[in-house]
């Protein structure tokens, strides 16, 4: 109780709600995904009716309110045209959420309610100018997307959390940055625009692309920033005195931060026509020993392999990395036999030309560690 000691009613309020917003958003995450959603709809729009009644709202004093609004919902536009011209390139699909009564309110209205819902919110608590009262906003806000966006009804693998980390949070830690930001800035408006046209196209149109979820979630994770820095830089940086650095040395760094951050994610997605994977056994001990990483080039029917080429193949829904110890034609088919250095016995059976996904160019050492040991806790 010493910790309320000199805190007026109206910051104890604060505090009190704004724990309490948090903690229960975070208790939701643990709960599966399709209960959440209906309780976190509700939760949040019951607290920001009680923050908007409870908490003194302050005005925010900034004449680029209404260019800010424009920036927001042009950059919304463009991340849809974005979106969908990728169908040219990789092709589009049906749309599994087609735009139905049901659609409407398991997906539409919750989503809608909870965006404008959390950032009526984040506005008042974030004109109250109080640094606690703001990380507890920027993680309720993170909980509040990961709730919506996330389609998992539960974390049982490695491979299911690193999704959920990739393609949901990572993009939802960068977005309530920005959110943050404009919020406490030029109010609430242009983040509730931004946000309905980015999110509620996958409910409303009736196609989808076959981007890769990888791309896409980095494209999402460094939009706000580039959003961020171009608001920053138009608004916020005239006046303030410039650091004694060249210009084109910050710009250098820039661009470079921005080739290594796409080349790599490239690299994972195989847009390179190579990819990355984790030896995470010790069939290959010696070659390839455990926790290296491995890359890997795509492989197209067709092209030449050998005995002693080591193979990147998926058999029975296992991705396996062994060496080919003997090929031979059965009707025309050009079969696989394969074996790890280590094993003293050959795989079973063999593999064929559609279930190889690569083939071993080189190793990095030890790397992929890490890796390992966060599949150990959800093995």
């Amino acid at each position: 109780m010493s910790v309320f000691k000199g805190l007026t009613i109206d910051r104890k309020v604060l505090y009190l709600l704004s724990a309490s917003l948090f903690a229960v958003l975070l208790f939701l995450l643990f709960l599966p995904n399709a209960i959440a959603r209906y309780i976190c709809t509700a939760f949040v729009i019951i607290m920001a009716i009680t923050i908007h009644f409870l908490v003194s709202k302050r005005s925010i004093l900034s004449i680029n309110k209404r260019e800010v609004l424009v920036i927001f919902t042009v950059v919304g536009l463009l991340y849809l045209t974005v979106y969908y011209v990728t169908g040219i390139f990789y092709g589009f699909t049906p749309n599994p959420y087609s735009p139905t009564v049901s659609t409407l309110f398991s997906h539409i209205l919750p989503i809608t309610a909870v965006i404008i819902a959390t950032e009526i919110t984040r506005r008042i608590l974030l004109a109250q100018k109080d640094v606690i009262v703001n990380i507890l906003m920027y993680f309720s806000g993170v909980a509040a997307e990961i709730l919506m966006l996330s389609s998992s009804t539960g974390i049982n693998t490695f491979n299911q959390f690193m999704d959920l980390v990739g393609i949901v949070i990572l993009p939802a830690l960068g977005s309530n940055l920005l959110y943050n930001y404009t919020a406490s800035k030029y109010g609430a408006l242009p983040i509730v625009v931004y946000r309905l046209l980015k999110t509620l196209h996958v409910y409303l149109i009736p196609v989808a692309t076959a981007v890769p979820e990888s791309l896409l979630a980095f494209f999402e994770l460094v939009l706000p920033l580039i959003v961020f820095a171009f608001i920053y830089a138009l608004y916020e940086s005239k006046g303030k005195k410039a650091i004694a650095r060249p210009a084109w040395w910050k710009k250098l760094i820039t661009v470079l931060c921005i080739i290594l951050m796409i080349s790599v994610v490239m690299l994972i997605s195989c847009q390179f026509e190579y990819g990355i994977i984790v030896i995470g056994s010790e069939s290959m001990t010696g070659e390839l020993n455990k926790g290296d990483a491995l890359v890997y080039q795509d492989y197209d029917q067709g092209d030449s392999i050998n005995e002693g080429d080591v193979l990147i193949f998926d058999k029975d829904g296992t991705r396996t990395v062994h060496r080919v110890i003997k090929i031979e034609y059965v009707n025309g088919q050009k079969r696989y036999y394969t074996k790890g250095d280590a094993n003293t016995v050959s795989d079973t059976g063999y593999i064929v030309d559609a279930n190889i996904i690569g083939t071993a160019e080189f190793k990095i050492a030890y790397v992929g560690y890490p890796s390992i040991w966060v599949r150990s806790i959800f093995n």
